[in-house]
């Protein structure tokens, strides 16, 4: 008979079964003693933080360059901080992680992209200078071999100026070199072994054979014949090419342009309607008049102000100001106004918005016809 004391002995030993076999990843508890696991079977790696302490005096910038030799050193390539007392851009240790030594003061806050390849019996660095925006070919100790700047062989560089940042580089079995344009004008360029321009793999765009700011690429020789994948960063998809230059392929978000427009999303529901400020109040926020301080509030909120109550005298009529034209200058009041009659008046009065208007047209029409020469009080 099986006890509740079994049944829960044989679920643990199944569970402690399947948990070695199956990949895992294990993270830091919150004391931060155990480090990070990640990967299966032979690809299971362990997460070091701060393995590569920076030399005395360096403070590190922007970390985008990695590369390793055939020896074993590790090279870095950073911007180097603004407050480092250090110049070099590229940091070198061993295998252990112990530093060796540093160069490259002229790649300062334009280190980006950094690669190694071996060509015969040498081995060579590209790195990526988007500061000064070239692409230098330099031995493992810092050594000039070539410079690549503007491409002017390029028609498409040579027929107006555009902007050239190469971010990245990727090495063809064939020697060749192809440089990716990434901050510039998203072109991916096709070099020699000597750093001179041969053809343009791809042009800019969002099409299915384009490129819309190229970050990174490499050849992968895995396969039958080499290809280079593009990291087609903007429109976010993995691009496809022959060595040649011809596409085959994209994977990921489909970035073709679009030949119907897309309708405005709607309103979610329970969300009100934005209010919009009325006509008296756009064209009196229109007008060049300041505000006054007892209507701010009323003003940014897009409601009128309050009607102001003026005095009427029997021979003064209202002269427009730029409250009742906001797009006219204000003149200065007269007592009489030969060329505004009252019928005029009063049909402007009458076109005015709101019921308060019209009952003080009509009110003081009504005055000025049985009481032409007396003094009329205040009306509120």
């Amino acid at each position: 008979m099986q006890t509740r004391r079994s049944f829960l002995t044989q679920i643990a030993a199944t569970a402690a079964v399947t948990s070695v076999s199956a990949p895992f990843i294990r993270a830091q508890t919150k004391t931060g003693s155990a480090s990070l696991i990640t990967g299966t079977g032979a690809h299971t790696y362990e997460v070091i933080h701060d393995w590569l302490p920076e030399p005395q005096g360096l403070v590190w910038g922007d970390t985008h360059g990695l590369a390793q030799d055939s020896q074993g050193l590790i090279y870095v390539a950073h911007t180097v901080n603004t407050t480092s007392m250090r110049p070099e851009s590229v940091i070198v240790y061993d295998a252990k992680g112990k530093f060796v030594r540093a160069f490259g003061e002229e790649f300062r806050s334009g280190a980006h992209g950094l690669g190694v390849r071996k060509e015969g019996s040498n081995e060579f660095l590209y790195h990526c200078d988007t500061a000064r925006c070239k692409v230098v070919k330099t031995t493992l100790t810092g050594e000039v071999v070539w410079t690549a700047g503007y491409p002017t062989a390029n028609p498409a560089y040579n027929a107006k100026p555009v902007r050239f940042i190469p971010t990245n580089v990727a090495f063809a079995p064939n020697g060749e070199v192809f440089i990716g344009d990434g901050y510039g004008s998203s072109r991916m360029l096709r070099y020699s072994i000597d750093g001179k321009f041969i053809n343009e793999v791809s042009k800019p765009g969002k099409g299915d054979q384009e490129l819309s700011g190229p970050h990174g690429q490499y050849v992968d020789s895995r396969g039958k014949e080499p290809v280079l994948v593009i990291a087609d960063r903007t429109n976010r998809r993995l691009q496809t090419y022959t060595l040649a230059g011809q596409h085959l392929h994209h994977q990921g978000r489909h970035q073709a342009p679009r030949t119907v427009p897309l309708r405005r999303a709607r309103r979610p529901h329970g969300v009100p309607r934005p209010r919009q400020p009325s006509l008296l109040a756009r064209q009196r926020l229109q007008s060049h008049r300041p505000a006054r301080r007892r209507h701010r509030g009323k003003r940014q909120a897009g409601l009128p102000p309050r009607p102001v109550a003026r005095r009427v005298y029997s021979r003064q009529i209202h002269h427009p100001s730029r409250r009742d034209f906001p797009q006219q200058r204000r003149h200065p009041r007269r007592r009489v106004a030969p060329h505004r009659p009252h019928h005029a008046l009063a049909q402007n009065r009458l076109s005015q918005p709101g019921p308060g208007h019209l009952a003080r047209a009509v009110f003081r029409d009504l005055r000025r016809v049985s009481l032409p020469r007396a003094r009329l009080p205040t009306i509120v």
